[in-house]
């Protein structure tokens, strides 16, 4: 237990989309979700494993050309 005062878990990062009403978690795992919020806390829509992850930011870079 003191360790984990000490070294409290990391908050998950969320990322809203524009002014819609989803957002992205990323996961400590690495992992994403897809969310949809709401007045009384949020949807998870989708999940996706961290390689998952990994391979949609790869294409959504390629997409709009910020990879070579």
């Amino acid at each position: 237990m003191t360790s984990q005062l000490l070294d409290p878990p990391k908050p998950p990062i969320v990322i809203p989309y524009g002014d819609t009403p989803y957002a992205l978690r990323l996961t400590p795992d690495g992992g994403t979700e897809l969310m949809q919020l709401n007045a009384t806390g949020h949807t998870t829509l989708a999940t996706l494993k961290p390689s998952q992850a990994e391979t949609f930011a790869y294409h959504l870079q390629d997409a709009i050309g910020a990879t070579r």
